[in-house]
């Protein structure tokens, strides 16, 4: 493994604890902003909520488009290599 190779394996793992991070911080607010919106019946409070949701999956969207980026990256790097 090379220094590039190896700067984005770290840079992966980084960004993957970061979505990880952002969506269970995310799934803790809904919670609390799901209790808020039940207790104040609100339109707007449930549509925050909505919104919320939506984050967390593209949150967790990201994160799979992080597998499949990394997966490419190294199918690439295996097609570079020469052949003998």
């Amino acid at each position: 493994m090379n220094d590039s190779d190896s700067r984005i394996d770290d840079d992966f793992e980084y960004s993957r604890r970061t979505y990880f991070d952002l969506i269970e911080k995310g799934n803790d607010a809904l919670e609390e902003m799901i209790d808020v919106a039940r207790a104040l019946e609100h339109p707007r409070a449930f549509e925050v909520v909505s919104g919320m949701i939506k984050n967390i999956s593209d949150v967790n969207d990201r994160l799979m488009d992080l597998h499949k980026k990394k997966k490419d990256y190294h199918k690439q790097e295996v097609k570079a290599l020469p052949q003998g």
